[in-house]
């Protein structure tokens, strides 16, 4: 028997071992902060759209189907089902929902219609890899609040409809981000 020929097959099972064990950590560390994500966002009393993420057999294998959700859109405040009224949403559970809801990589809109935020939430909305849509539509917002919500790339639509925002601040964050159709209770150009 040829004993170079056995040494190179265990070295290349060993290496063939490593890389599949790191694929396997990679995939298994995304998908727990997928199920991370999905328990804030339900502890909060959110809601989401989801899209399922992964082959389905693998779906097949674990009776916890929340580590494969990938949110598309999250829903905070009292428009959801799970919406506790003596709870409601307040800035520092947008802030602290902020890293959870990056690890969807399909998530587009945060819709915090009616909830009870102000200015200071909006200062780590910028934050989100890939925000399109942020409904704050029935919040206690400002101009600042605008401001402290800077350029955001992504951003293509923002609804600031029954806010206390001025032509102002609205046209200040328009000209910031000429991508972004902005709803308001008067025309914004």
């Amino acid at each position: 028997m040829n004993r170079r020929w056995l040494r190179v097959s265990v070295r290349s099972l060993l290496v063939l071992t490593a890389i599949v064990a790191l694929g396997i950590a990679y995939f298994s560390s995304r998908y727990r902060g997928h199920k991370a994500a999905v328990t804030a966002v339900l502890e909060r009393g959110g809601t989401f759209a989801i899209k399922y993420d992964g082959p389905d057999w693998l779906h097949e294998k674990f009776d916890d189907h929340e580590y494969f959700y990938n949110c598309t859109r999250v829903n905070l405040g009292p428009y959801n089902n799970g919406y506790d009224p003596s709870r409601p949403i307040v800035d520092d559970e947008v802030r602290s929902l902020i890293p959870h809801l990056n690890a969807f990589s399909n998530f587009h809109i945060l819709d915090l219609r009616a909830s009870a935020i102000t200015d200071d939430a909006l200062t780590l909305i910028d934050q989100l890899d890939f925000i399109d849509d942020l409904v704050l539509w029935e919040t206690g917002i400002t101009d600042t609040g605008l401001d402290n919500l800077g350029t955001i790339a992504t951003l293509r639509r923002l609804d600031v409809r029954d806010t206390n925002a001025t032509i102002d601040g609205i046209r200040r964050f328009a000209n910031r981000n000429p991508q972004c159709k902005v709803q308001a209770d008067f025309p914004v150009p």
